[in-house]
């Protein structure tokens, strides 16, 4: 993978990492928006559940090697998020916009080298053909 595509992929990872992070801790933590959650007619569960899964998968995905597992993390709860915003009424193209970066970046994403995953009679193999 070519420097420029790795830089893409880094920074919309990084931004939209930080940008869920901020949706989530506003969801669980800031007034007019738990107000407006509540006019959806949840419960306060589903708010605090959904918020600090988020905020847990989002904190996963930008850490490096849990990547994968916060990617995964991250389209449960984009995928929840979704449903709940098609049954409330709401309009939810935004966070299918942020699936859609989300399942972006696992796929493009870069993979370790073959190499670097030897079992041992493998590596002393190559260590005798040097």
């Amino acid at each position: 993978m070519d420097k420029a595509k790795k830089f893409a992929l880094l920074a919309i990872r990084i931004l939209l990492g930080l940008w869920l992070l901020m949706g989530s801790l506003l969801l669980a933590l800031h007034p007019k928006v738990i107000a407006k959650f509540q006019q959806t007619g949840f419960s306060e569960w589903a708010r605090l559940s959904l918020a600090w899964s988020e905020v847990v998968a989002a904190l996963l995905y930008l850490y490096p090697k849990t990547f994968l597992i916060g990617a995964w993390l991250l389209v449960a709860v984009l995928v929840s998020a979704i449903a709940m915003h098609v049954y409330a009424g709401a309009g939810a193209l935004i966070l299918c916009v942020f699936l859609g970066l989300l399942i972006l970046t696992m796929v493009f994403r870069e993979r370790p080298s073959s190499d670097k995953f030897q079992t041992p009679s493998q590596k002393s193999e190559s260590m005798l053909k040097e």
